[in-house]
């Protein structure tokens, strides 16, 4: 995976250090940082260790070009585990990737969810 960018699960500090420090219109559990040069917000969930467990971000692209940036946001030690295009949901036609991860010493799943907008969401989940 990409080595220049945090990981979903880093602490929110490796954000900042990356991104700079957070908008004032940031909460207690939701991070916003403004990416400058590509006029995009970034938004980290954080846990109660203030490590992010979910982020999300739209930049006018394709859905595999999302994906392609939300893979940077992966865990070192991602590996895939399943791809699918959903055309159920309200998010018609966003594609799907799943991943195995380790989190907290846990075996876990980081979902890389990618819209036709560019909108794209990465979260470990159970």
């Amino acid at each position: 995976m990409h080595h220049g960018y945090p990981k979903v699960g880093d602490s929110l500090q490796a954000f900042v250090n990356v991104c700079g420090q957070p908008s004032p219109e940031s909460t207690n559990e939701m991070i916003l940082f403004d990416v400058p040069g590509i006029n995009a917000r970034l938004t980290c969930w954080i846990d109660e260790e203030k490590n992010v467990h979910k982020l999300s971000s739209s930049i006018p692209m394709g859905p595999q070009a999302a994906v392609e940036l939300a893979k940077r946001f992966l865990p070192m030690d991602a590996k895939p585990a399943d791809t699918s295009l959903d055309t159920d949901s309200a998010k018609l036609n966003a594609l799907i990737q799943t991943y195995r991860v380790d989190y907290k010493g846990k075996q876990k799943q980081a979902v890389i969810t990618a819209e036709e907008t560019g909108a794209f969401t990465v979260a470990i989940e159970d």
